[in-house]
């Protein structure tokens, strides 16, 4: 057995803190980002225009017409793509037409 120094402790290795382990542990966007930003508004106005949770979800998740990404995709990417479906949730809207 090997002798140790006086005043030093022995720390298993299981107790050291890994390299990596600190900050951030979410995959989520920031609040902060636009990107965050952009959803919280279109799914606000998509719950508040279409009347809940579960029909917003559903109208979000709608694929777009070349099939790739949803609308809620469209709208986090750009500012365009937060205009253009807010616009046709304010269309739907205006023409008091039920989507589902």
């Amino acid at each position: 057995m090997s002798e140790r120094r006086p005043g030093t402790s022995v720390t298993p290795p299981f107790r050291h803190a890994l390299p990596g382990s600190h900050g951030r542990q979410w995959s989520g966007w920031p609040r902060d980002s636009l990107v965050y930003r952009r959803r919280e508004e279109v799914w606000r106005l998509a719950h508040n225009i279409l009347g809940g949770r579960k029909a917003a979800r559903n109208f979000l998740s709608q694929p777009d017409l070349d099939g790739d990404h949803t609308l809620l995709d469209i709208a986090q990417a750009s500012q365009l793509g937060q205009l253009q479906v807010s616009h046709l949730l304010r269309k739907f809207a205006a023409r008091g037409e039920g989507l589902w």
